[in-house]
């Protein structure tokens, strides 16, 4: 007769014990004690409704949005997902391989004050006794997956509110470094898993663009930027967008009616050691008719500008200043085709040498002067360029290969499937998820669209 293996009955017990507490840890303590470092870490500013693990250490975070929510300011993310890679200490530096924030939503407001209104981003605790968790700490995410974001814009300030929308957001960028200590946290140097060292972060994205009465388009951009050491390269491109998206802004002093004209739109941003020059194309078409009237005189008239001919209109504003610092940009605009060459001649016979747009907290002037026919040229080619650039994000799906049917299913008749007629409203299939490009070197900065010491702005000119 053999005895019981007690030794092998205690190994499983003692197996099923280490299980059960491991399956604790996960399943009630470590959420909670990440909740609580996430408390820390901002100061109590960020709620969140829900935290669970799954294997190894994945973490799921629902309802995340900051205790300072507004009606007019607002920061949400309903699940935010983090697969961390190791933590490493001193200093305390968490490294993450993936984060994908799931429909995020930013709400911005302009009062009729004038005064932009913005989410308060959560500042850490200042190290000290039951204070923060030290005085310095970073976190290196390899990848972070933007999904179907929203962005809201909403202006009061016009006579009419403005509400402007981007939804259907996607961005893919990476990788990112934060730091954080007792002055708040703020973009660090990218530190390499081998050779720390200054890198950029590329990005590509895409999105729809909604504004008044409903009016949208899709856009789509990509490039890198380092926040750092202020460098940007990025190309970006808004497919026809009806210009009655923007209604609540051409009432006033001066009058502007667009009709069916739509806008459609490329560009080029660059910026090296926070010298920034922009360039955005803009090509109006479908003008039947409109006009623009200045205190009640009509300057331009589009049935004689377009009478007889293709009714679309191209040019270029060149903007030019500090990337940090865009109350002290400059702005000129020229023409692409000889029909806005003259509309700019006349413009200039009126005395009107400058337009001021209102962008942030300021307004920016934008300088109006007669363009050359090789510029003309080089408009035209960079726009057709850009486009050709950010086709892969704009190209519809693949669609997957049908199986092939069987002999029986080839004998049958198919089955009558009900047809409903498409939507005029209906969006187009969504674009593969942006990949983002490797960082190429920063390009030599391009001159200035015009020379910065030219007289911009006449006494009359439209404020």
């Amino acid at each position: 007769m053999k005895h019981p293996r007690y030794w092998l009955r205690g190994l499983l017990l003692a197996g099923a014990m280490f299980l059960s507490a491991a399956f604790l840890l996960l399943r009630w303590v470590a959420p909670r004690h990440a909740v609580q470092l996430l408390e820390r870490l901002t100061g109590g500013e960020v709620a969140v409704e829900q935290v669970r693990l799954s294997f190894p250490l994945t973490t799921t975070l629902t309802g995340v949005r900051l205790a300072g929510n507004t009606p007019e300011a607002a920061l949400t993310i309903q699940e935010l997902v983090i697969t961390p890679r190791w933590v490493s200490f001193p200093p305390w530096t968490l490294w993450i391989d993936a984060m994908e924030i799931r429909r995020p939503l930013l709400r911005v407001t302009r009062t009729q004050a004038d005064v932009l209104r913005w989410p308060a981003l959560p500042q850490p605790e200042p190290a000290g006794p039951g204070g923060g968790i030290g005085p310095r700490w970073q976190m290196h995410i390899n990848s972070l997956h933007i999904i179907d974001g929203a962005i809201e814009f909403l202006d009061q300030h016009p006579a009419a509110p403005f509400h402007g929308l981007v939804d259907h957001l996607s961005v893919l960028l990476g990788p990112v470094t934060l730091a954080a200590d007792g002055d708040g946290i703020r973009p660090a140097p990218h530190l390499g898993p081998s050779n720390p060292s200054l890198a950029g972060v590329s990005f590509a994205g895409r999105g729809r663009l909604v504004g008044d009465a409903g009016a949208a388009a899709p856009g789509y951009c990509s490039g890198w930027f380092d926040p750092v050491a202020k460098d940007l390269q990025a190309s970006c491109r808004l497919e026809p967008l009806a210009m009655k998206a923007f209604d609540p802004y051409y009432h006033g002093r001066s009058e502007l009616r667009v009709y069916t004209a739509t806008v459609k739109s490329t560009s080029q941003w660059e910026a090296k050691a926070n010298a920034f020059i922009g360039r955005v194309q803009l090509e109006l078409d479908d003008l039947s008719e409109g006009d623009l009237s200045i205190r009640g005189r009509t300057i331009v008239d589009v049935k004689r500008i377009t009478a007889g001919q293709e009714p679309r209109l191209t040019g270029e504003i060149g903007i030019s200043g500090p990337l940090d610092r865009p109350s002290e940009w400059e702005a000129a605009f020229l023409p692409g085709d000889e029909r806005v060459q003259g509309l700019v001649e006349r413009l200039l016979e009126h005395r009107v040498t400058g337009i001021r747009v209102a962008m942030g907290g300021h307004r920016l002037l934008i300088a109006v002067s007669p363009s050359t026919e090789a510029t003309m040229t080089e408009i035209e080619a960079m726009s057709r360029e850009i486009q050709e650039a950010l086709e892969i994000l704009a190209a519809p799906p693949i669609e997957p290969t049908p199986p092939a049917a069987t002999e029986a299913e080839a004998a049958s008749p198919p089955a009558e499937a009900a047809v409903t007629p498409p939507s005029p409203e209906a969006e187009a299939p969504p674009a593969p998820e942006p990949q983002p490009a490797a960082p190429p070197p920063p390009a030599e900065s391009a001159p200035p669209a015009s020379d910065p010491s030219t007289p911009v702005a006449a006494p009359d000119a439209i404020r």
